[in-house]
């Protein structure tokens, strides 16, 4: 899993140029920040990483960091 698609999916959800993503890059703290948006994320792990977020857990993943830490428990990796 490239890590550069992931930022564009979290660009495109919370409006922000891909440039301005960081790995602590904190989602809640961004203008379009809503529930709606933590559910789009994760429906967007889950098709395009195939990456399955249980919604207790959705919550918790609040940066691109966060998302990676998760991905590792799943044996999922993001390359660089």
């Amino acid at each position: 899993m490239r890590l550069d698609s992931l930022k564009e999916i979290v660009a495109d959800l919370f409006d922000l140029d891909v440039s301005e993503i960081q790995k602590d890059t904190v989602f809640s703290s961004q203008a379009f920040y809503d529930s709606l948006k933590v559910v789009l994320l994760m429906a967007a792990l889950e098709e395009d990483f195939g990456l399955t977020v249980s919604p207790d857990i959705a919550a918790e993943l609040n940066s691109i960091q966060d998302i990676m830490d998760y991905a590792k428990t799943k044996d999922c990796f993001f390359e660089e």
